[in-house]
């Protein structure tokens, strides 16, 4: 499940970067899926768990332990000043949030921030490939009631442009005299080739709509 919550959090990043009404269309439908699989699997999971009896007549069992499931967070605001690089996070619905609910990893160039909300809920912003190195020793984060905020401490101070390191080399994985979003068109043409039924269908709806409110988009 953890590689399921992984591949949300990568279409989300993809979704942010995303153009093309088209291909927003078809990220979200994948998100959609992968989040409906996510659930199915907690929910068997969790029905396995219950439904398991360990033999112990004379010895008290703990609880049976789930898997958490996070929900990535693809909403937030980053600024920098000199050294610095500062998210912001804010989380609707969400209040009565301490340190105890926080967990931050800073890594070399990665980022992973979870937070278990008061009700139960889940949320996980996780920067595998930060746009540049920082100091872990000297980041640092503050919680408030109803979200946080991150301040990542540049290991050299250069100006960031985005984020995400992919993002920022984006364009230079791109011939000078192509298009920018041919490169992400020409991926979900190679998704509708080797996808199952169900993402080919998803796929010819987005192109379709497209179409009909473009129409220059080719098939």
């Amino acid at each position: 499940m953890e590689d399921l919550s992984a591949d949300i959090a990568e279409l989300r990043e993809l979704l942010a970067a995303a153009k093309r009404p088209n291909v927003q269309n078809y990220i979200t439908s994948r998100i959609s899926i992968l989040e409906k699989q996510l659930q199915e699997r907690s929910a068997a999971a969790t029905a396995a768990a219950t439904t398991q009896s360990v033999p112990a007549p004379l010895q008290t069992t703990a609880a049976p332990r789930t898997t958490e499931v996070f929900t990535p967070i693809s909403n937030y605001a980053w600024d920098q000043q000199g050294k610095n690089v500062k998210i912001y996070i804010s989380l609707n619905g969400v209040s009565g949030l301490t340190k105890d609910n926080v967990q931050v990893e800073f890594g070399n160039k990665s980022l992973d921030a979870k937070i278990r909300a008061p009700d139960g809920r889940n949320y996980r912003l996780a920067i595998k490939n930060l746009c540049k190195a920082v100091i872990p020793t000297d980041s640092t984060y503050r919680v408030k009631s109803d979200g946080m905020s991150i301040t990542l401490r540049k290991k050299e101070e250069t100006h960031w442009d985005n984020i995400h390191e992919k993002e920022s080399k984006l364009k230079d994985t791109l011939p000078k005299d192509e298009d920018p979003s041919a490169g992400i068109m020409n991926l979900m043409k190679n998704l509708y080739d080797e996808g199952d039924d169900e993402m080919k269908r998803m796929i010819a709806k987005s192109w379709t709509e497209a179409r009909e409110k473009k129409g220059d988009l080719p098939l």
